[in-house]
C-alpha cells in the first residue's frame, strides 16, 4: 500500500497542476501542499485581492511585519534550483534596521538624517571590531570608501557592503534607505511537501494600502521568474502566495501576475515567393544596406570636420 501511494504521488508530482473552484466563488486557487496533487484531495482555500487583503490586514493591532511565502512548483532534485538566490530592492521600508554608515565627513549629516545609527570616516576604520559590527544590523558605505574596507573584509564578513545589496552608493543617503528595503531571499524547502521549495521573505507591514501591496508582491515576483531556470514555464513556476504573521495567515490572489506570463501559440503563414519577387526582394535590401552606409559616411565626414574646426579653435 505505501510503495503504489509514493509511486501514485511521484506521477502526480510531475502532472499538470490541478485547480479546484470553490462553491461560493469563481476564484481559482492552485494546490501545492498536499502529498498527492489531485482534485479530490486538495484544499479549499480562500485566495484575496489586494482590496480584501488591506481590509483584513486593517484588523491586525499592533502593525505587525507579514512574511510572503512564494510556493514554487519546481522538483527538489533539480540541482539548479538550489542555486537559485538575489536580492530585491522593495519601494518601501519594511522593517527598522540599525545602519553603520561609513563616508566622508560631510556626508554624515545626511546619514543620520535618512535613519543611520552611527557614521564612522576612513580614517576611523580601525575602531570597527567584531563587537562592533555585530551591534548593527546592516553596514553601508560609499562607492570611495569601499576601497579602504577591504583589509577588515574578514571583520564584516556578510555584512561587507556591496553594491548587489544596495549598500554601496555614491550618495550615502540611498545606500541607508536602500539597506532598509532589500531583502535577500534564495529557494528553501517547503514545510508542506518534502519535494518542493519555497521563498519566505519578509514583504509587507499590516498596515499598507492595497497599492503598496500590488507593488511589493509585483516587485519580489518579476525578481523570482527572472532567476527562473528557462526549462520551467513561466506561467506556473509559482503557484501561489501566503502572507502570515503570529495573528492572520492570508492566500493572496496573484493571478494578475501570472495571466501576463501565459503564452499564446500563433502559427505564422509563410508567403512562398517566385524567383523574381526574390531577387526584387534582394536588390531592395542591398539598395537599403547601401544607403544607410551612405548615411554613415556622411554623419562620420561631419562628426571629423566638427572636431578638425574645434581642435583648431582651441589651438588658435
Amino acid at each position: 500500500m505505501l510503495r503504489s501511494l509514493v509511486y501514485r504521488s511521484r506521477q502526480c508530482c510531475f502532472r499538470t497542476l490541478h485547480y479546484i473552484v470553490q462553491n461560493d466563488t469563481d476564484k481559482v486557487v492552485p494546490t501545492n501542499d498536499v502529498f498527492i496533487r489531485t482534485a479530490d484531495t486538495a484544499p479549499v482555500l480562500t485566495c484575496l485581492t489586494y482590496k480584501e487583503c488591506e481590509e483584513q490586514l486593517r484588523n491586525v493591532a499592533p502593525v505587525q511585519l507579514l512574511t510572503g511565502s512564494f510556493v514554487i512548483n519546481a522538483v527538489k532534485d533539480d540541482k539548479k534550483m538550489r542555486k537559485v538566490r538575489g536580492v530585491t530592492t522593495l519601494p518601501s521600508k519594511i522593517k527598522e534596521v540599525s545602519v553603520l554608515a561609513i563616508c566622508d565627513p560631510d556626508q554624515h549629516p545626511e546619514a543620520y538624517t535618512n535613519g543611520a545609527a552611527l557614521c564612522l570616516t576612513t580614517q576611523e576604520i580601525s575602531k570597527i571590531t567584531p563587537e562592533l559590527v555585530e551591534q548593527y544590523e546592516s553596514v553601508v558605505c560609499t562607492t570611495r570608501a569601499l576601497k579602504s574596507l577591504t583589509p577588515i573584509g574578514r571583520i564584516l564578513r556578510q555584512k561587507m557592503p556591496h553594491a548587489r545589496k544596495g549598500t554601496v552608493s555614491v550618495n550615502i543617503g540611498s545606500a541607508v534607505r536602500s539597506s532598509m528595503q532589500v531583502v535577500e531571499w534564495e529557494m528553501i524547502d517547503s514545510p508542506n511537501h518534502p519535494d518542493y521549495y519555497n521563498v519566505v521573505v519578509p514583504l509587507i507591514k499590516s498596515d499598507y494600502p492595497a497599492a503598496t501591496i500590488e507593488d511589493h508582491v509585483t516587485v519580489l515576483f518579476d525578481d523570482i521568474m527572472r532567476h527562473r531556470p528557462a526549462k520551467y514555464s513561466p506561467d506556473k513556476f509559482i503557484e501561489r502566495l501566503v502572507l502570515g504573521c503570529s495573528d492572520v495567515t492570508v492566500h493572496l490572489d496573484i493571478r494578475p501576475q501570472i495571466g501576463k506570463l501565459q503564452t499564446t501559440d500563433v502559427t505564422v503563414s509563410k508567403k512562398r515567393h517566385t524567383r523574381e519577387e526574390t531577387r526584387d526582394i534582394r536588390e531592395e535590401s542591398l539598395k537599403k544596406e547601401d544607403a544607410l552606409q551612405e548615411e554613415r559616411e556622411k554623419i562620420g565626414n561631419y562628426l571629423e570636420e566638427r572636431w578638425r574646426k574645434l581642435a583648431e579653435n582651441t589651438t588658435t
